[in-house]
């Protein structure tokens, strides 16, 4: 059976960066397909195929039983259509960007699944990068809610597989760390015994 990669990481982090660039060196890597009823981002280019829909929309299919995860992250449904998952293995490998809460379902229904998390260098860095993307006009409180979310996915980071840290201008170190763990797991046969924790 064909893996499927996760990358989870908090906000700011550079996990989006790191998986657009990761589909361009092994395009091998099937692209993900995530619904979702946030806005379209104007100009920004995705690492994944986005369904935008509207919140009745997402819901019905949830009652339909479509999604395989789904989760709300800031305030936005996110998920991943359990079919459309099935379809593209079928084809190869699939690369998912994906926070912990839909990273950890899948992980206790499916088999194939490799968990990375990508760490900022601290608490204090991240949220220098949060501000600066933001460019200063960042609320408050959505600031601090955002804030008090990465201290809980932190939090999840023991079941992952691997973790990796993004320090600032090291992309290319990092990039490199994720190609190898990628490497390695779709050649190596998933084992418990060869997995837990490593960085």
């Amino acid at each position: 059976m064909n893996k499927i990669i996760i990358i989870s990481g908090p906000v700011a982090v550079g996990k989006t960066t790191v998986a657009k660039a990761i589909m361009r060196k092994m395009p091998f890597l099937q692209k993900a397909v995530s619904f979702t009823t946030r806005k379209k981002r104007a100009g920004t280019a995705e690492d994944k195929i986005m369904k935008y829909v509207t919140v009745p929309e997402f819901q019905k299919k949830i009652k339909r039983g479509d999604f395989i995860e789904w989760a709300i992250v800031h305030d936005q449904y996110y998920g991943t259509d359990k079919n459309v998952l099935a379809n593209l293995l079928k084809k190869g490998p699939v690369l998912l960007n994906i926070d912990t809460q839909g990273a950890l379902i899948l992980k206790k229904k499916l088999s194939n699944i490799v968990l990375i998390f990508i760490r900022p260098e601290s608490l204090e860095i991240l949220k220098k990068r949060l501000i600066k993307r933001s460019k200063g006009q960042i609320d408050h409180r959505d600031f601090q809610v955002r804030i008090n979310n990465v201290k809980k996915e932190l939090k999840y980071t023991k079941y992952y597989d691997y973790q990796v840290i993004n320090k600032e201008g090291e992309l290319a170190k990092t990039l490199s760390q994720v190609s190898k763990i990628i490497q390695k797991e779709l050649i190596t046969p998933m084992a418990d015994s060869a997995k837990g924790g490593k960085s």
